[in-house]
């Protein structure tokens, strides 16, 4: 029976001093808060001129930063006191900081097939050359304002490559002799049939005539012809000889 009070005794002793420990503490932090607050109201303010030395190395500090993560000089900025320009200036700082320290972020990207893939003349009939000039319709009489050669147009430069017919010059490749010149000394004409078949592509025989003399088929070269659509739209490429000066260019009609 003795034995089981000392026991006890001795327990409640263990919780008297933890009681008491845990007291001290707390009222020591107490004493230690109520001495900073006291401390720091006997602070006198700061100035503003303190202020602006302050925000002022904060900003030559992230300066710094910032040249070590993009290893790019900024340019010197124009002194100021204003503590709200001041204030303006470290943030942009600090957000172009933060943008480069932050890894760029990766997304996977699934490629898809495209749902239609265009045949090579089909693809022709996308990328071709429009000829609209209007001195290319036979009829005009007038020579070409964007002539290549002494004020004749020239179509056989290694730079033509698929071209159609379009508004002023027309539709699709003269199929008779021409009238006029079509803006050339030697326009192109040709007497074979269009394809009928779209996305085929075949060869035509294309002639020229010389302007001051009785119309007559010369200077033969071939000319390779698509039909892309059901509609009248005919791609042409010349397959002749390359003349980067000449007095050869193709009519329209």
């Amino acid at each position: 029976m003795h034995l089981l009070f000392d026991l006890l005794t001795l327990q409640l002793s263990k919780l008297s001093y933890f009681i008491l420990t845990m007291m001290e503490r707390t009222v020591v932090n107490c004493v230690l808060i109520v001495y900073f607050l006291a401390a720091t109201a006997a602070l006198p303010p700061v100035s503003e001129k303190e202020e602006v030395h302050i925000r002022e190395t904060k900003i030559q500090i992230l300066r710094e930063l910032l040249y070590n993560c993009t290893k790019v000089s900024l340019p010197a900025e124009k002194k100021t006191s204003d503590l709200a320009q001041l204030d303006k200036r470290y943030n942009a700082l600090k957000k172009h900081y933060i943008r480069c320290k932050t890894p760029p972020t990766t997304t996977s990207t699934t490629i898809l097939p495209p749902t239609t893939t265009l045949s090579p003349a089909l693809q022709n009939c996308r990328d071709a050359t429009n000829f609209s000039q209007p001195w290319r319709k036979d009829g005009n009489n007038h020579l070409p304002k964007d002539y290549n050669y002494n004020g004749y147009a020239c179509d056989m430069t290694s730079a033509l490559k698929w071209f159609r017919f379009t508004g002023a010059a027309g539709t699709q490749m003269l199929n008779r002799c021409p009238t006029t010149s079509c803006g050339t000394f030697f326009p192109y004409w040709t007497e074979d049939r269009m394809p009928t078949t779209v996305g085929v592509e075949t060869t035509i025989s294309a002639y020229t005539r010389n302007v001051y003399e009785v119309c007559r088929k010369q200077h033969r070269v071939d000319v390779k012809v698509i039909r892309c659509s059901s509609a009248a739209d005919y791609i042409y490429r010349y397959s002749g000889p390359i003349r980067d000066s000449c007095f050869h260019a193709f009519c329209g009609m």
